[in-house]
């Protein structure tokens, strides 16, 4: 999701850019061959014999929907709380407390009635089109009735106390998200001036560890160590660096905890105290915050321009690929399907055909959406904080 620029890392931009992609990635997987996900045939049945190869696969990491959204959540704890422990300013502070709130509302608002606008005229496909590819996920999606009154109030407060969206699913972060914000400013204020400040991070991880919460203190303390110096960034040992790495594909890869992949989780699938698999995600999440944070090779890959510049079209692209998924994808599909073509052509045409409205309609919403409530919600920050 977007920051104000004078708080962003052109790496990090790069790292949320393609996290941002994972998720797409996800969602078409989940349309067409929701096996490889769910791994269990109920919600979702085998359309091709690679599909039990690739579940439980750790390399399925690059295909994940949760594994980049802890990247989000530990990229905000990071973000929100680098400028003030570079620049010591409280007012910088308040404006980013008051701005957090209009900044994540007025997209997802907007992505919201645009669902909302495509089930009233019509164009909802995914209910048929999961008759024929047999996902769960798409039969989940768009059963309300619309209302345009319901979708206001569930985007302008609806999604900050619930959790989840009758409209766009995607927004079942947004609880967390606004939540973890609020917790990152509360923690700043409460360490700012206290120089034994680890033993507050350790007792705020303790208690926070079976939840999404995590991820945001983590970015905190990785934000804190960067900007004391207490790692600096240099160039990683080879052997360091495969390590790091392994240990984030197998854990960012973690499919679903069932009885058929429970073998995955080893020792740890006997663990009752804590979500085992968001624990991994958000490891995984940390570690590769770390890797392009602290080291000098990695850092300089995802700074590369046309890598980092992804990082503006995130939050767009997040919000606003499920509803082209939902009305262009499904029907496609159902047209070359109907018409004859095999299952796989057609899922695969229609996909190939769908990246190219998706990315156009990213770059319309970030113009004219996006970009607009970044700089409103930084004026009234300034407005109310002199």
């Amino acid at each position: 999701m977007s920051e104000p620029k004078h708080l962003q890392f052109s790496n990090l931009e790069g790292l949320r850019g393609l996290a941002s992609i994972a998720v797409v990635l996800h969602h078409m997987v989940l349309v067409f061959f929701p096996f490889i996900i769910f791994g269990d045939e109920k919600l979702g049945p085998i359309h091709s014999g690679i599909e039990k190869i690739l579940h439980g696969n750790p390399l399925m990491m690059f295909l994940s929907g949760t594994f980049p959204v802890a990247i989000f959540f530990v990229l905000s704890g990071f973000v929100l709380s680098i400028g003030y422990f570079n620049r010591k300013d409280d007012d910088s502070l308040r404006k980013q407390i008051i701005r957090r709130y209009p900044r994540l509302m007025i997209p997802a608002l907007f992505s919201i009635l645009i669902c909302a606008l495509l089930i009233i005229i019509g164009f909802a496909k995914n209910i048929d089109t999961s008759s024929i590819t047999g996902s769960s996920w798409l039969d989940n999606g768009w059963t309300k009735d619309p209302m345009l009154f319901s979708a206001i109030k569930e985007g302008i407060y609806g999604i900050f106390v619930n959790s989840g969206s009758a409209y766009n699913n995607v927004l079942w972060t947004m609880q967390i998200e606004f939540t973890g914000s609020l917790l990152v400013f509360l923690l700043i204020f409460t360490v700012k001036n206290i120089k034994y400040r680890k033993y507050i991070y350790a007792f705020t991880i303790i208690g926070l560890i079976n939840t999404w919460y995590f991820a945001f203190i983590a970015g905190v303390i990785l934000a804190d160590l960067y900007s004391s110096g207490a790692i600096k960034v240099h160039s990683f040992s080879r052997l360091k660096i495969i390590t790091i790495t392994a240990i984030i594909i197998y854990m960012g890869g973690v499919p679903l905890l069932n009885t058929v992949n429970s073998e995955y989780y080893g020792i740890f699938s006997k663990i009752d105290l804590v979500n085992i698999r968001q624990l991994f995600l958000t490891i995984a999440a940390i570690l590769s915050l770390y890797l392009v944070i602290f080291d000098s090779k990695i850092k300089r890959v995802f700074e590369f321009n046309k890598i980092q510049r992804l990082g503006k079209y995130t939050f767009s692209l997040y919000l606003i690929h499920l509803p082209i998924l939902y009305t262009f994808t499904c029907s496609i599909f159902m047209f070359l399907f109907n018409y004859g073509l095999s299952y796989k052509m057609s899922a695969l045409i229609s996909l190939c055909l769908s990246i190219p409205l998706i990315a156009a309609s990213t770059y319309l919403f970030e113009r004219y959406i996006d970009s607009r409530s970044v700089r409103l919600s930084a004026k009234l920050a300034d407005l109310i904080v002199k």
